[in-house]
């Protein structure tokens, strides 16, 4: 199964079951609140969540002006999570400057998410990496030009016309979108800063507030509505040594050995000695809670007991994996290791 098809029709049921949550009235996790909210600001497509057996599977074709909803939402999303983490830097900044030209947030983010298209666009060609510097550039130049918002409609026209070509120019399709901003956010992630000697609430406080949900659901934890209720909770539970002692008790053979490996380097390793010991995490996704990761070094990240991240080592930095600092003295007890100090 190419991995592109199976993340976008992921992408789809995701779409599909977030309408029905919202209209049965079902309890739902903060991050579905939030999509089904999107979905109902976009009432015009509602005929498609509705029918998740027809469109599931369907190719919209721009050459017949079908217009792909999902899409449309995936964008959606896109844009505001990066406004939402400010990534790239200098998002924020611009989306605040966007909205003092009398536009409404919802009119805002199709703009950025049009010049999104435009970037992401080379990328799906294989022409390269997404050019976060340039588009940054570019969203500033549209904050701080009042004609851009003039010209605007005669560059959508001119988009419009240039995506129905298919000899001069690749249609984004959703499927590769999809994909390609999952690994984008997966980069963006593991290049956060962190130190060799991280706390476990400030490595949980730089992870998405999904990927800490996916944790407590891992972890068999209380469902919190807000996220530093959850950081708060699994930094009290992951305190207690019986608890950490069960937490242990249920990693494989192959986990096991490689926090015993961290461990024995005094609680941090380059990533990548790590990787080469016990397999990278190319499998794992973005979506934790839909399709949790499969790998040795996932599988530690879905459990809190490791973390990624970019630590200044020497005179510089490397991607590092670390144990949080106060969890391993009694994670050696749990696994009966001797904790090498650094």
């Amino acid at each position: 199964m190419d991995i592109t098809d199976f993340l976008g029709r992921a992408w789809r049921n995701r779409i599909f079951e977030a309408w029905e949550r919202g209209n049965q009235h079902l309890s739902a996790s903060p991050d579905e609140e939030k999509l089904i909210e999107l979905l109902k600001d976009h009432q015009e497509f509602a005929h498609f969540w509705k029918n998740p057996k027809k469109y599931l599977n369907y190719e919209f074709d721009p050459i017949f002006d079908e217009v792909d909803p999902f899409l449309h939402i995936l964008i959606h999303e896109v844009v505001d999570e990066q406004i939402t983490c400010d990534e790239p830097p200098g998002i924020r900044a611009v989306f605040g400057r966007l909205t003092e030209h009398n536009l409404d947030t919802h009119d805002v983010i199709h703009r950025i998410g049009f010049v999104f298209l435009n970037y992401i666009s080379p990328v799906l060609q294989g022409l390269g990496e997404f050019d976060s510097e340039a588009y940054i550039e570019e969203l500033q130049v549209m904050a701080s030009d009042p004609n851009y918002f003039e010209q605007y409609e005669e560059v959508q026209d001119d988009f419009d016309t240039r995506m129905k070509d298919e000899e001069t120019f690749l249609i984004p399709d959703m499927d590769h979108i999809m994909a390609e901003f999952n690994r984008m956010r997966r980069k963006e992630q593991d290049e956060k800063d962190i130190t060799v000697n991280t706390t476990l609430q400030a490595a949980l406080n730089k992870c998405p507030a999904m990927w800490v949900e996916a944790m407590g659901v891992k972890l068999k934890r209380p469902c919190f509505r807000k996220n530093r209720d959850r950081i708060t909770d699994l930094c009290q539970y992951m305190s207690d040594l019986n608890n950490l002692q069960e937490v242990v008790g249920s990693l494989s053979d192959s986990e096991r050995e490689a926090l015993i490996f961290v461990l024995g380097n005094g609680g941090w390793v380059k990533h990548g000695q790590l990787a080469r010991a016990f397999g990278e995490e190319k499998g794992d996704g973005w979506w934790w809670l839909d399709k949790p990761p499969t790998s040795t070094i996932g599988r530690l990240r879905l459990s809190a007991l490791l973390f990624v991240g970019r630590a200044p080592v020497g005179t510089r930095r490397y991607k590092v994996a670390v144990v949080p600092k106060e969890l391993r003295e009694d994670l050696s007890v749990a696994l009966n290791v001797k904790l090498r100090k650094p």
